[in-house]
């Protein structure tokens, strides 16, 4: 069987591949050393080319070409970063991190969470996600599936 998973940006791709190396760590999946996960993610670019794409789109698709493969999709409820600062929220030094966004008024500037993650990541860079939060354990399982079918 061959795996496909889109992914809208890098980032989103890069995360994919770090709790892909978790579950591999952890033997949670089951893949040869040399795996290469790099090679099972697209990068669509942008939100409306991958919800262009979403599961409607690929049913049609897999019927009009009529293949047997199987078809499945996870959109996160919210951005990537908002997972980030979800799973971070926890820890001791995220509350400067909360003082900062009510300081610089970080949500009029930009609605999204993305500058508070960045700052994050680039000065917590490692473990940039707590993978053992259950806010990851759908998309983890459907992972782990799609992995255990490989073999």
């Amino acid at each position: 069987m061959s795996i496909r998973i889109f992914v809208e940006g890098n980032d989103d791709k890069k995360f994919i591949i770090t709790l892909l190396n978790d579950l591999k760590k952890d033997k949670e999946i089951e893949v040869q050393d040399n795996i290469n996960f790099n090679a099972y993610i697209e990068v669509m670019g942008c939100k409306s080319h991958l919800l262009d794409h979403s599961n409607a789109c690929f049913m049609e698709l897999k019927d009009k070409l009529k293949w047997t493969i199987p078809i499945d999709n996870y959109i996160f409820s919210k951005n990537l970063d908002y997972f980030l600062v979800e799973t971070i929220n926890t820890k001791a030094c995220y509350e400067y991190f909360d003082k900062l966004i009510a300081c610089l008024d970080v949500e009029k500037l930009k609605l999204n969470k993305k500058p508070i993650a960045n700052l994050y990541r680039d000065l917590y860079p490692y473990p940039q996600f707590d993978f053992k939060d259950n806010k990851f354990n759908e998309l983890k399982t459907k992972l782990k599936n799609l992995f255990k079918e490989q073999n």
